[in-house]
């Protein structure tokens, strides 16, 4: 019935609400049909006169402009044109989050919220099958031959990158904790409790080995500062312990247990960085130089 009523409430979106809301649960799609559609989005909202106020909103913003206007400069002056598209998405991101705001409300954030935590469960479902190579990941060798797939036992699901769906899985544990600790619904509790537990087990099969410390320490400075009784501090505990069972259970703690060799892979990074960095400290070559 819960579901039903989201449903109800999807149908009386206006137009624009309806856009704007497939628009964000297709960030579950393949990460390149997400970013066609995103790209298509503004345009759309260009030719249909829908930015005219959200351009009056970003020149309020004259240190952000002036940011994206420097790092577009820098990257075409080096020769860095990847970091031009990028600061031309940096353009387009502030656009679509200046219009989101403005379209949002209470009813409309909790339902894409909703949503979210669901379709975290059937990606957290899809990480088990990759992780143990019942299905074949996405191939996006159409797209670059640098794009093959480099980690074949690492879940990443539709976003290219063990350590990006990590990410998301770390966003919808702590949206997890926002629903438990603000809805009154019992169904809603159960949802959000559930949708927990699976993405710590979709983060798991990440082996993403910097996630777990981050969303341990993010649970607990969370319920300490939302829930504010003993009930923080035994959920806080139960978060610890969970955190540190999958941290080292027999997935994870393989990689934690190579993270000393898995270190001088990341010094050697670091160094490329620098010497990057040492070739034009004072205004760099835009983002992704290391491309």
């Amino acid at each position: 019935m819960k579901l039903l009523t989201i449903i109800e409430k999807i149908k009386r979106f206006s137009n624009q609400d309806l856009a704007l809301y497939l628009l964000i649960i297709s960030s579950f799609l393949p990460f390149y049909l997400f970013l066609t559609l995103f790209v298509l989005y503004i345009i759309l909202l260009a030719f249909t006169g829908k930015l005219k106020q959200v351009f009056k909103d970003l020149t309020q913003h004259p240190f952000l402009l002036a940011f994206i206007g420097f790092s577009f400069i820098v990257s075409m002056v080096a020769g860095n044109y990847i970091g031009a598209v990028i600061s031309v998405g940096f353009v387009m991101y502030a656009i679509f989050f200046k219009y989101y705001q403005r379209r949002l409300t209470p009813d409309f954030f909790h339902i894409v919220l909703q949503t979210v935590l669901l379709l975290s469960i059937f990606a957290a479902g899809f990480a088990f099958l990759e992780h143990y190579e019942i299905v074949h990941k996405f191939n996006y060798t159409f797209l670059s031959p640098k794009m093959q797939v480099w980690h074949q036992n690492r879940a990443e699901v539709t976003f290219f990158n063990p350590n990006y769906y990590g990410i998301i899985c770390c966003f919808c544990i702590m949206i997890g904790f926002y629903l438990l600790s603000i809805t009154k619904s019992w169904f809603w509790k159960f949802i959000g409790a559930v949708a927990i537990g699976i993405n710590l087990f979709g983060l798991s099969f990440t082996q993403n080995r910097t996630a777990f410390p981050a969303i341990i320490c993010g649970a607990i400075i969370y319920l300490f500062t939302t829930i504010r009784s003993s009930k923080a501090f035994w959920l806080s505990i139960a978060a610890f312990g969970i955190g540190l069972m999958f941290l080292f259970s027999s997935d994870i703690g393989v990689r934690m247990g190579s993270f000393g060799s898995s270190m001088d892979e990341r010094v050697s990074i670091w160094n490329a960085g620098m010497v990057l960095f040492k070739q034009n400290p004072w205004f760099g070559e835009g983002p992704l130089t290391y491309l």
